[in-house]
């Protein structure tokens, strides 16, 4: 990938690299210090909180040890300046339930120099949160 990306090209290549499970091409496109924001209670759902640079590692291992994804769709995307709002549906098993949860997301993400320094998720931790109760 080029090193100035603007931000929806970086983002749509981000979400491709997730949907493949090959996350090896982030340190090309994550800074070093970038920070990851995911809402939610960390004791009911297991990735919720904030993550460094390629912390994104911890994280996707948390999702995989978590859920399985049935659907993940990242559907409109809307620019603007340095950052991007894009618009994302999923739904998800729970591995230790069996419970679906349908999510519709908005994440905005912020790039510098082709480098994504920010992303933070806007999600229904409540939707999810009611999967993960036994």
């Amino acid at each position: 990938m080029g090193s100035h990306l603007q931000p929806e090209p970086l983002l749509r290549h981000i979400y491709g690299l997730y949907r493949s499970g090959d996350l090896s091409g982030f340190p090309a496109i994550v800074s070093p210090d970038c920070e990851w924001v995911f809402p939610g209670n960390p004791e009911i759902l297991p990735w919720a909180g904030t993550y460094r640079g390629l912390g994104i590692f911890d994280f996707a291992a948390k999702i995989a040890g978590s859920i399985a994804y049935e659907h993940f769709e990242d559907h409109t995307y809307l620019p603007s300046g340095d950052s991007v709002v894009v618009v994302l549906r999923e739904r998800c098993r729970v591995l230790s339930t069996g419970k679906v949860f349908h999510n519709d997301i908005a994440a905005v993400a912020t790039v510098r120099a082709g480098l994504l320094v920010r992303y933070v998720e806007y999600s229904d931790t409540g939707a999810m949160e009611r999967a993960f109760a036994k």
